[in-house]
């Protein structure tokens, strides 16, 4: 019973004598779990077939073979702003697709000064789009990012997967299960089904429109 006290005794004179220290290591924990990466991804699985992309000059893009649309939600509830990069995008079979973004449209392609605002669906219903404008960004502090994934339907299985890296480094004991597997960065990513039986008769709807 004796060392029993001994050791309360001893144990409450070290935190008397070191206070400030142990103070000063559990704000140091909490702001660094604050500040921490803290990235959700909130998707529903799903995608949808567009008809076409509108411009904001009045024109469109249309393909033949389709145009996927998956939308990419992204939770930053963290009190700092976190850079994302390489956001790509993969079929099942583990083939890189190409997917449409704003800084495509320049003088090369002759689409300078045009930005994709909406999406023309199957029901000729008009949805408004947030394209990215490139393969990073930045995802704002406590703050959701969405962000309209338009992959044209060339070659295309039957499930979507999209990934992006943070600026985030990977902690020391946890490594990528999914995604960028060797990359020291944190990555994340995100899976849609693709409906094949829920695509249109893109040459068909492509006709009506040709003639409105």
């Amino acid at each position: 019973m004796k060392q029993l006290f001994n050791l309360i005794g001893s144990t409450i004179k070290y935190f008397a004598t070191n206070w400030i220290a142990i103070a000063a290591l559990a704000i140091s924990y909490l702001n660094y779990r604050q500040n921490n990466s803290q990235i959700e991804i909130d998707s529903t699985g799903q995608s949808d077939w567009l008809l076409s992309l509108l411009l904001n000059s009045g024109e469109s893009i249309v393909n033949e073979n389709g145009l996927l649309h998956v939308n990419l939600r992204i939770i930053n509830s963290s009190g700092s702003d976190i850079s994302f990069f390489d956001l790509i995008v993969l079929s099942s079979n583990n083939k890189q697709l190409t997917y449409h973004c704003q800084k495509q449209h320049n003088v090369f392609t002759r689409l300078e000064e045009r930005l994709i605002i909406s999406g023309l669906k199957s029901d000729y219903d008009i949805i408004e789009l947030n394209i990215p404008e490139t393969n990073f960004g930045t995802l704002k502090s406590h703050s959701l990012t969405s962000l309209d994934i338009i992959v044209p339907a060339d070659d295309i299985s039957s499930e979507l997967f999209v990934f992006f890296k943070t600026t985030k480094k990977n902690w020391v004991f946890r490594k990528n299960k999914i995604g960028y597997i060797n990359s020291p960065y944190q990555s994340f990513s995100a899976s849609y089904r693709v409906e094949e039986s829920n695509k249109p008769n893109y040459k068909e709807a492509l006709e009506v429109l040709r003639k409105q």
